[in-house]
């Protein structure tokens, strides 16, 4: 890449965002709520094509959203934590090489309506504790949460030039932690399991296609469980 054309431009972003904050029902509910749109000039990303990164701008990007916290104390022994984001994302204006025939610079590719990076449109997440039992010394507890994502692209190309690979579909992962904790704070003692289900996803994607044939993919971590133990002198 010519050293004159490698820096890239400031950007610029017109944010608009309202939102409220609520405690309800003798302060046993509280929801936190914002909508947001982001409107961007010359947004600056990193694009990776095979080995290399650089830093680029979009000509125009937009981002509209909302999301949802909720904390919900149902019984004295059930707290419920909900989350909720949704995204609408689009290069509205976004032109870059195409990566299908490197050898030619001066070949490019119009990519406007893609999504942007990493953007899933959904997300939800959901945390339940209850309490199972309680006593003069401590309590025994039970937290159970799954977050979900939805499908996303590892990439700004989305499936053009031979990136149709660089994305993941939609998964869920469930965590589950039973635990002892004692009342003054001292001590506890938990096992915890992550990503139960041992669901096989993919984190990020680099399409390596030109360098090396292949797609490289990071993946999520796998199912995992331990014990663990704190004492607070």
């Amino acid at each position: 890449r010519p050293l004159d054309s490698s820096y890239a431009a400031p950007e610029y972003i017109d944010a608009y965002e309202i939102g409220f904050k609520a405690d309800l029902l003798d302060n046993s509910l509280r929801i936190n709520a914002a909508a947001f749109m982001y409107e961007y000039t010359d947004q600056q990303f990193i694009n990776v094509v095979g080995i290399s990164n650089f830093l680029e701008n979009a000509g125009a990007s937009e981002i509209i959203g909302a999301e949802a916290e909720i904390w919900w104390r149902a019984s004295e022994r059930l707290t419920i934590q909900l989350g909720v984001g949704i995204l609408e994302t689009e290069y509205t204006d976004l032109e870059l090489r195409d990566t299908s025939t490197l050898a030619d610079l001066d070949d490019t590719i119009k990519l406007d309506g893609n999504e942007l990076i990493s953007a899933p449109p959904l997300n939800v997440s959901i945390s339940a504790d209850y309490d199972i039992y309680t006593g003069d010394s401590g309590y025994l507890s039970l937290n159970l949460n799954a977050n979900y994502q939805d499908e996303q692209w590892f990439s700004a190309y989305n499936d053009a030039a031979g990136y149709e690979q660089g994305r993941e579909d939609a998964y869920t992962i469930y965590n589950a932690r039973p635990g002892w904790y004692d009342n003054d704070g001292r001590y506890q003692i938990a096992l915890w399991g992550k990503n139960i289900t041992d669901e096989e996803y993919k984190t990020y994607s680099i399409n390596l296609q030109a360098s090396f044939g292949i797609d490289y993919y990071m993946i999520g971590d796998p199912m995992m469980y331990g014990l663990e133990a704190t004492y607070n002198f």
